[in-house]
């Protein structure tokens, strides 16, 4: 028999940890070959500065009630210190009872819900049915699980099916969680708060509306990533009703007096005039002609009143006639030309309209 010699793991020879790192992440299915070309920028280059990842913010919520689910989430975009946008929408539809309310990446968390909702309408149309709750977050972690956290989206699905209203929190690397209510983003621990606090199973509407209020106002007032106004979505078995600003709790801050300086408050160290040369390059002149009708010719003259009826003028025929010879004593002008055509020398009559050629 043949034996066939094993090397022992400890006789190896050890790896760096960059190759098993490496390995590990190839198996995985990743792959950091662009962070390490980052690393490599930075350590050759000095004055390179490869950007990093910004923290974004956003704070959303959504509760279970007797009737549905109700969601929430705040309108400012944010990108690092910046705000870019004070009223942004970030309850996304999925089908007609069910929404979803997104945090992190603003391309990441539009995307992501789009591709959720095309693929449900496709499933509806295939199966002749409503999609379930449970169908839209089983799409959605999947989708984020495949990058493994790269796609920066974090979600609350929130709707109602036959089983009845369910609420699912959905993670960037595909985990998920299905309760009575939760909140994420940047202010979910201030919401958070308010929710464990006063969320009681089977609220009325209002009472849901109210609770859900003042959780995002929380994480608007406990966060500088969050802020603008509120925005609800009230989910039950008829339907979906997306509320607009429900609430502003931070209001714009009115100046007591405008800023105005006199002239000459700030000195102008110097001045300089520099004329600009221009040259004639190419010089295009271009035929034009209009075409006026011959009741708004007429009403034309009346209303000016600046020759009289019949007011010979040279060069001119009557709109009504054509003379080949302007300079012949017959040749009179009944009603005056508007000052576009008054240079005209020509003029023609068709189907009603009288056309003057200018030169």
């Amino acid at each position: 028999m043949e034996s066939q010699a094993r090397t022992s793991p400890l006789c190896q020879a050890p790896r760096s940890r960059d190759e098993g790192e490496s390995e590990r992440e190839d198996e995985e299915g990743t792959s950091q070959a662009l962070r390490k070309r980052n690393a490599s920028l930075e350590r050759v280059l000095p004055g390179l500065r490869i950007p990093h990842p910004h923290k974004t913010g956003t704070t959303i919520a959504g509760l279970v009630f007797q009737d549905g689910v109700i969601l929430g989430a705040d309108t400012r975009a944010t990108s690092d210190s910046v705000v870019m946008d004070k009223n942004c929408e970030k309850i996304h539809f999925i089908a007609p009872k069910i929404y979803c309310c997104g945090a992190g990446v603003a391309a990441d968390a539009e995307m992501t819900t789009r591709l959720a909702a095309s693929n449900m309408e496709l499933h509806a149309l295939s199966t002749g049915r409503e999609p379930r709750v449970a169908t839209v977050t089983r799409v959605l972690r999947q989708t984020l699980f495949r990058y493994r956290g790269h796609v920066g989206a974090s979600l609350i699905v929130g709707g109602v099916d036959f089983t009845g209203p369910q609420l699912y929190s959905v993670h960037p690397h595909g985990s998920y969680s299905r309760l009575p209510f939760a909140a994420l983003g940047s202010g979910r621990d201030a919401a958070l708060a308010v929710l464990e606090d006063r969320f009681q199973a089977n609220m009325k509407l209002e009472a849901a509306q109210e609770l859900l209020v003042e959780a995002i106002t929380a994480g608007i007032l406990g966060d500088l990533g969050s802020g603008g106004s509120v925005d609800a979505c009230v989910i039950t078995e008829t339907g979906a009703k997306l509320l607009r600003t429900l609430s502003s709790p931070t209001k714009p801050i009115e100046r007591p007096s405008q800023y105005r300086f006199a002239p000459g408050t700030t000195a102008v160290l110097s001045r300089t005039v520099k004329p600009l040369t221009l040259e004639l390059l190419e010089e295009t002149v271009q035929a034009m002609e209009c075409t006026l009708s011959l009741e708004l010719y007429n009403s034309w003259a009346v209303d000016t009143k600046k020759l009289p009826t019949g007011t010979p003028r040279p060069g001119g025929c009557h709109p009504g006639t054509h003379n080949p010879h302007p300079g012949s004593a017959s040749h009179q002008v009944l009603t005056p030309y508007p000052p576009v055509c008054q240079a005209s020398t020509r003029c023609r009559l068709l189907n009603k309209s009288v056309g003057f050629g200018a030169r």
